[in-house]
């Protein structure tokens, strides 16, 4: 009996329960879900992000900008994680059994394909500071960000197990080396007196950077039940969402250290003005390849679930899915999307913030905690919902140019609400 179950231990754990609860005997202790996270906040993305808020504005309205972006994030990350612990399905499944198979396509295409930018991008900056920091470096950039993104999809290879290893290894070099780049950054011009002295650029306000900052995260909040179904608490989950927010909040900030200090309004050209030395290097490496290989497996758990309708039932492996959104991720990286960052940032959360209203809907009408997947007619309302949120938030942003997130959230779980209570009636 236990060598059946651990054979069948074993075929979940190749396709790291992309279709299936977790069980509760294989849930994971805090200490790994808090690396996990920790290591997707140490990101180049947080600390890019920063320079755009310390470029825009003066230091102390910088800092309160990525603090309050990062407590709504923590609303929503908190909201996500607990329901896939509570649950124990990862994202895509959670979406198909609470609002049906149309929206959990929908929402998988979408994972799909903001993880490969998020990969590409990062894998081009790599390739970037290869190039410049070493002159004897003579492959095409192209090639270059192939060989990154290849780099990542290794260490990406063996599902929660790479995740945790590549956490629990990096972070105590990442923690060595932030605190090194923080004292280089005082050596740098008027080090940290720059920061009372320097003449921001504007062209950002508090609302948009809000969005910003927001719209980057989106992805990895609303995603949040592919880590937290293995949490095996919900007290868990609020800790190592709180380090999560914690890590990041710190990111923003070396960000807005970095632009301010440096006059550098690229993570690129702030690394050129303290010299690309080696620990810069390793520096910025370890920041993408803990954060990327988190949204490697998310994306390869989206793209098992969107073949969960073929003939393939959803068996492919992990690994398989992951080299798939890899080879996309190539592709977006040689476009170099990187220059348009602010856009699809704000594209992202105006996709993601309405289904956070619908999920909020859902949960409040529902007369049973027992989910039961939504089939025919039934499947289509939230999808609808999820459009007409993204139409309001469209809408709004045009006639405010700001709010357009909340307005997409409440319109989706409004619209969502609305035609669930008025089929019930008519039902009735």
């Amino acid at each position: 009996m236990n060598r059946l179950q651990n054979i069948e231990y074993g075929i979940n754990d190749k396709y790291e329960y992309a279709l299936s609860p977790v069980p509760e005997n294989r849930r994971k202790g805090t200490e790994q879900l808090m690396a996990v996270l920790a290591g997707v906040a140490c990101s180049t993305t947080g600390v890019s992000l920063g320079m755009q808020a310390g470029a825009a504005m003066p230091f102390s309205r910088a800092v309160f900008a990525c603090v309050a972006g990062n407590l709504g994030l923590f609303l929503l990350a908190s909201f996500w994680g607990i329901l896939g612990q509570r649950t124990g399905y990862s994202s895509v499944s959670l979406v198909r059994r609470s609002l049906g198979s149309p929206t959990a396509v929908f929402y998988a295409v979408f994972i799909i394909l903001t993880t490969s930018v998020w990969i590409g991008m990062s894998g081009n900056l790599m390739a970037g500071l290869l190039i410049a920091g070493f002159s004897k470096w003579k492959i095409p950039m192209a090639i270059t960000t192939q060989i990154a993104v290849g780099t990542c999809i290794f260490l990406s290879s063996n599902g929660w197990n790479s995740m945790k290893h590549v956490s629990f290894r990096s972070l105590p070099i990442l923690l060595v080396l932030t605190i090194y780049l923080l004292w280089s950054l005082g050596t740098v011009r008027g080090g940290f007196g720059e920061l009372a002295v320097y003449e921001p650029i504007g062209g950002l306000s508090v609302a948009v950077m809000l969005a910003v900052i927001i719209g980057n995260y989106a992805l990895s909040a609303t995603t949040m039940p592919d880590i937290c179904r293995f949490a095996k608490n919900r007290h868990s989950v609020l800790l190592c969402t709180g380090v999560y927010i914690l890590v990041l909040t710190v990111s923003d900030i070396c960000g807005i250290l970095i632009v301010q200090i440096t006059g550098a309004e690229v993570l690129n050209y702030g690394i050129f003005q303290f010299g690309i030395t080696l620990l810069n290097l390793i520096w910025v490496m370890l920041c993408i390849y803990t954060t990327q290989n988190v949204n490697l497996y998310v994306g390869g758990l989206a793209i098992q679930n969107l073949v969960h309708g073929t003939a393939l039932e959803g068996n492919i492996s992990n690994r398989t899915a992951m080299i798939l959104l890899g080879g996309l991720a190539v592709i977006v990286g040689v476009a170099d999307l990187s220059r348009h960052l602010a856009q699809v940032s704000q594209a992202v959360l105006l996709i993601a913030a309405p289904l956070t209203g619908i999920m909020t809907a859902e949960l409040c009408i529902r007369r049973q905690r027992r989910m039961e997947e939504k089939t025919g007619p039934a499947g289509w309302i939230p999808l609808i919902a999820w459009v007409s949120g993204i139409g309001a938030g469209v809408w709004v942003g045009e006639k405010l140019g700001y709010g357009f997130y909340a307005a997409a959230l409440v319109a989706g779980g409004t619209v969502y609400a609305a035609v669930c209570a008025g089929v019930r009636r008519y039902c009735n």
